[in-house]
Formats: C-alpha cells, structure tokens, sequence
C-alpha cells in the first residue's frame, strides 16, 4: 500500500450543478496525472448532483479510491466548503476545480511537473471564458481564481491560511493573494488548460444582490487588514486600490443596488483620479460624486449610465 502522500489534490464543491457535473467530472477523471486524490464537498446540493458523480465514477473504476466525498449536512456557502475540502487534503499540492467547470486532460500532470521542475510553490495556466455563443481566451494568470492554480500544500499550513469566515463572494480573492503573497516562487505558464464556465444561470455570479455587495467590501477589507499587518508594497497597494473601486462599483452602476451615499462612504480615501484602469470619463464621474452632494452625484451617475446604454445600443462603446 503506498503511504506516500498523492501528488494533487483536487478540491470540488458540489451545490445545484447537475447540468454541468458530468462534464467536469469527466475531464477530472480523464486527467493523464495518475498520482491524483480528488475531494468533492457536498454542501446540501438539493438535486442529482451528488448521484450523478457515482454515476460517473463505474466508468473510471480505477479512480474509485482516489474520490473522497465529504457531506454538509445544510448548506453553508461556498466559504466553508473550501475550507473543508483544504483540511481534508493530503496532496503535495492543492487545487480547486468549480464543478461547473471542466479542465484539459493534461493540465494537472504538466502543472505539477512545472511545479517540481522549478521547485514552484504556485503554478499559474491561462484559461477560457465559455459563454453560450462564443470563447474569450484569458491570459491573465494572476487574477484572483483558485481554479488555475496549483499551490504547495505546505503554503497553506505553515501560513495557517484558510478562506475567510462567512465570506462567499470573493472568497477565492481572499484566499488566494494571501497565498501569493508567501510564494516564494510562482511559475506562469503560457498554456491553456482550464474551461470558465460563463453559462451558469444559477451561478453566484450573475445576479448580485446588496449582500454580496457586503461581502465583497468586506472581503477587501479583511485582504488589506492582511497586508497592513504582513507588509504592503506597491503591487499589493495597487491591487487592493483595485479591488475597492471594483467592491463598490455595483452600487452606481446597478440601478436596482445603486445607493451613491454608500458608496461615497465606502473606502473614501480612493484616490481614483490616479487609477490607471480606469477610463478617463469614470474617473472624472468618480471625483465629481466624491466631493458631490449625493443629490448632484445621483444625477451625475444616471447621465452617466443612460448615455453609456445609449451608445451601446447603437453600437458605438461610450467608454471602453
């Protein structure tokens, strides 16, 4: 029997995916890397999920005892399964798959050669947007996903880092600059190996709400807690700046969530006039409502807006 512990673990949360499960689960056990353990985190899912993955596993019967599958017995959010599945692993190192996602036969073998070739204790691929009538290639490795990227196991115990508690939105933001930070070598490759899944109609992703406003204001506000107490540096600064702007960005531009004196409130020491990502009209917009009225600032935020649709629905981008 090998007591040796496997060469990757693969984290999976299951909760409301039956459409999409199969497919992600056949790209996992299609993976040309042998040495795999896959951990798969029921989080109350109400529907076939769960029996769909046993379905799965009788034609790839060699992978039987590589699947652990650990139950919540109510639902718990996205948070606490990540934080599950990263106990129970045993793998040098770590990555998570979303289950409505799929990956590329070869990704985990070549990124864990990639990983001891360099001694890396992160390995970062570049991955596809899938929405319903198209591809969207990304290759921005860095971004803040779990998915694309392989971590030393060792990376998350010495540094006691975990996702943060009662986070759902951005928990995989707040869990991975955290670990970024303590790399001590992140490999970058030019390949393509993981399938972003954008046809999720149930998907946290796509109808937000105030709460998850909430939670992604905290979540940015526990990561620069984070940095202040480990040490900033210039990329750190400028992400976070980043992420602000974008924590709050949903509260001028969604007319159903917009509340401007929140968001006036919110992190108001943003110096937006100096933020690079931002097109100059949006930073102008920003500094207006900044030192506005809220009353000023509102109809600002609405010229805004309308003439923004406007121009789109004529095919011509108002601002890019």
């Amino acid at each position: 029997m090998n007591t040796n512990p496997p060469a990757v673990s693969v984290l999976v949360p299951i909760y409301k995916v039956e459409q999409y499960i199969e497919r992600c689960l056949r790209s996992l056990f299609e993976q040309t890397l042998e040495d795999i353990e896959y951990i798969f985190v029921d989080d109350g899912s109400p529907d076939r999920s769960v029996e769909i993955l046993w379905e799965v596993l009788k034609d790839y019967p060699e992978r039987k005892e590589q699947v652990k599958l650990i139950h919540h017995e109510t639902n718990q959010g996205v948070w606490a399964v990540r934080t599950t599945a990263i106990k129970a692993a045993t793998g040098q190192y770590i990555i998570h798959c979303d289950s409505d996602d799929w990956v590329e036969r070869e990704m985990y073998g070549t990124m864990y050669k990639a990983a001891i070739a360099e001694n890396a204790d992160v390995v970062c691929c570049n991955f596809i947007e899938e929405y319903p009538n198209r591809q969207m290639y990304n290759d921005r490795p860095l971004l803040g996903f779990t998915w694309n990227k392989l971590v030393k196991h060792t990376l998350y115990t010495q540094n006691k880092i975990l996702p943060f508690e009662g986070i759902n939105q951005w928990e995989d933001v707040g869990l991975i600059y955290r670990l970024l930070y303590f790399s001590h070598k992140t490999v970058l490759l030019k390949d393509t190996y993981y399938h972003y899944n954008k046809q999720n109609v149930t998907s946290m992703t796509i109808a937000y709400t105030h709460s998850m406003i909430r939670q992604q204001i905290s979540c940015v506000t526990l990561l620069d807690a984070f940095y202040r107490t480990h040490g900033y540096n210039r990329q750190y600064r400028v992400l976070i700046n980043e992420y602000m702007i974008r924590a709050k960005y949903l509260l001028l531009e969604n007319a159903q969530l917009r509340n401007i004196k929140l968001w006036k409130e919110t992190f108001p020491h943003l110096a937006v006039w100096h933020n690079n990502d931002l097109t100059i009209v949006e930073r102008l917009l920003y500094t207006i409502i900044k030192y506005s009225p809220v009353w000023i600032g509102s109809r600002c935020v609405e010229l805004y807006y309308y003439l923004r649709n406007v121009r789109s629905e004529s095919g011509d981008k108002y601002v890019s």
